[in-house]
């Protein structure tokens, strides 16, 4: 793969898109995360954790590859068209219509519950960790980003059952504070229904 340019930058690592070198038609994304930034390194290893669970699902990225080298962690995954925050932006009165509010909302939805069947809730759900599919084929489907926050908040018992984690007495602050639940702000353990 090759760095084409930068596309965006978070609070742990840079994004870039990026093209096969044997097949210049071939896009991607990468994401990057220095190794030794955080003390545990799980950031980028949860992504790529969440994103082999849902490789099932319409509304999750594809990887490519996923690894380290000497500096940094990188996962090569589905290259996106814009977020639903930027898309918004560029609306008359920086509003979706009702009705493709509707059609959005409804895809989101089915990406947020793909997720909690896996066992995972997001933590950090908000315009921006939604983005429209690049392709033709995903132009119209919503893809859900983001998944470092994300908390396995059930296990698979010795059965192969699903049971719920003991709640936290305390949980430590994870989201964004224009979008988070009360129960974020009140530092309460999130279950799915703080992802709606």
């Amino acid at each position: 793969m090759q760095i084409l340019r930068r596309i965006g930058e978070g609070g742990y690592g840079l994004v870039f898109q990026v093209f096969n070198i044997q097949n210049p038609i071939q896009m991607a994304a990468m994401k990057t995360e220095p190794i030794g930034m955080l003390s545990d390194d799980q950031i980028l290893k949860m992504e790529v954790h969440v994103l082999k669970k849902l490789d099932k699902s319409q509304h999750a990225c594809k990887i490519y590859a996923a690894g380290k080298d000497e500096n940094f962690y990188f996962l090569i995954m589905t290259l996106l068209s814009k977020s639903l925050s930027d898309l918004r932006k560029h609306c008359p009165n920086q509003r979706f219509t009702l009705s493709t509010s509707v059609k959005l909302c409804m895809q989101c939805l089915e990406g947020i519950e793909d997720l909690h069947n896996v066992g995972f809730i997001h933590r950090d759900v908000k315009p921006s960790n939604f983005a429209m599919g690049r392709k033709p084929s995903v132009i119209r489907t919503v893809f859900m980003l983001d998944f470092g926050l994300a908390r396995q908040y059930c296990i698979m018992d010795d059965e192969g059952n699903m049971k719920l984690r003991e709640p936290r007495k305390t949980a430590p602050f994870r989201g964004t504070i224009r979008y988070c639940s009360l129960n974020v702000h009140r530092r309460d353990e999130q279950g799915r229904h703080d992802d709606l």
